[in-house]
């Protein structure tokens, strides 16, 4: 449950810097819900997650061990349009983010050991790039024939 703000400026970089300042954000799922989440007033806020671009989820093969829910809700929220404008300065803004399709710009990154039915659920509902999305598993061709041996291997099926 963790979530910083990491802020650059010309010459310093700003850790714990507020969710709308910020130009990294480094969080986990729960943490990002417990941000997004039901203030005292009932009210969610979750305007600071609109302009996301790129999404890096780490690990992903841990979290599915954990509360998947969390993810998605996470996913859920991104490229939302802004209820609030925030002193934003409007002529700054690409076309695409006022057209809601935000989502069809971001880039996905998803890092795991394996896939799970779950991680491919993910990439079906939220991974929706105009230039497509791939999947990499890399292939490993072994060590067995780099010791200079010559043996025949033979499977047998009993």
């Amino acid at each position: 449950m963790f979530r910083i703000g990491v802020k650059f400026t010309r010459k310093t970089m700003k850790f714990y810097s507020p969710f709308y300042d910020s130009d990294i954000i480094f969080a986990s799922p729960l943490g990002l819900r417990m941000a997004v989440e039901k203030d005292e007033k009932g009210e969610t806020d979750s305007d600071w997650l609109s302009s996301i671009e790129i999404v890096v989820v780490d690990q992903t093969d841990a979290l599915t061990m954990q509360n998947w829910e969390h993810v998605e809700f996470a996913f859920k929220h991104l490229n939302l349009l802004p209820k609030e404008s925030r002193g934003c300065d409007f002529s700054r803004i690409r076309s695409w983010y006022l057209d809601g399709d935000a989502q069809y710009f971001r880039q996905n990154i998803v890092l795991s050991q394996f896939l799970t039915p779950e991680i491919s659920s993910l990439f079906r509902k939220y991974s929706k790039n105009i230039d497509g999305s791939i999947k990499i598993s890399p292939q490993y061709a072994g060590v067995v024939g780099s010791f200079g041996l010559k043996i025949q291997q033979v499977c047998e099926e009993i």
